[in-house]
């Protein structure tokens, strides 16, 4: 399927690796870990379609990257989705900052024509560390020890991105398809 996102800079994403390998050992030690270089702030996801769709779903992202000027959110913590007793994945939180909320809502209703079936009212802003089964093992207790937050970082969105997902036997790969630069102020 295609999804809209915001990749990482090589550095924090050098950074952030040891941080997810350490907190994945520790709240789910089952879970496959997402590569460094597929660390991504997912914006809007698409869902599988048409090659001739593709045309389109730049033409609103370049639209919608010359409205926006590029800004910084804080990576704070950690949470295991979609919960906590049934986790299927590991992932960092991204503070939601009105500049985010912003760009997240028009890209979102820009593309709400493509996008399969009803639009999800709840955007939580995340970035995917690790991916398990159904039947995933959790231990959400040790992470939080002492007050600590095993995962920190500042992620500067600076472009917005078509990605296509590829299926792998391990834990999937993306492939950008196109990048625009938030270029607004």
């Amino acid at each position: 399927g295609l999804f809209i996102g915001a990749g990482l800079d090589g550095d924090l994403a050098a950074r952030l690796a040891p941080q997810s390998r350490r907190e994945r050992n520790c709240r789910a030690p089952g879970m496959r870990l997402v590569e460094p270089r597929d660390y991504h702030l997912t914006l809007v996801f698409l869902g599988r379609q048409p090659p001739s769709a593709v045309s389109g779903i730049l033409a609103d992202l370049a639209a919608i990257g010359s409205r926006h000027a590029p800004f910084r959110c804080r990576i704070h913590g950690s949470s295991l989705l979609p919960s906590k007793y049934h986790p299927r994945a590991l992932v960092a939180n991204v503070e939601n900052r009105p500049q985010l909320r912003d760009l997240q809502a028009e890209l979102q209703n820009a593309v709400a024509g493509w996008l399969p079936g009803e639009c999800p009212r709840d955007y939580f802003p995340h970035i995917t560390l690790a991916r398990g089964g159904h039947r995933q093992r959790a231990i959400p207790d040790r992470a939080s020890r002492g007050g600590r937050r095993a995962i920190e970082g500042i992620l500067r969105v600076q472009a917005i991105t078509l990605y296509q997902s590829l299926p792998q036997p391990a834990c999937g790969r993306y492939l950008p398809l196109a990048r625009v630069a938030l270029s607004g102020g």
